[in-house]
């Protein structure tokens, strides 16, 4: 369950998205997309969101790329 929807639906994805044409950022970081998971999405929006995300990674791809995943699994 999320109370949390600006967060799974990436709602700034298209403002930053306009601002990375006018900045070539050296380093992109994407982080929080487990809270993608479960939300309860309309079909086809989580496969939309990621694919612009995606996008935005190839505009970057010049820079350096770093993708912050959570700790899934304790250690042992």
């Amino acid at each position: 369950m999320h109370s949390d929807v600006n967060n799974p639906t990436v709602s700034s994805l298209e403002a930053f998205g306009g601002a990375l044409e006018d900045f070539s950022p050296d380093l992109l970081l994407v982080s929080g997309l487990q809270m993608m998971d479960n939300f309860p999405f309309p079909e086809g929006m989580r496969k939309e969101r990621l694919g612009k995300i995606r996008e935005q990674v190839r505009v970057c791809v010049s820079g350096r790329l770093a993708i912050a995943l959570p700790c899934l699994f304790g250690s042992k």
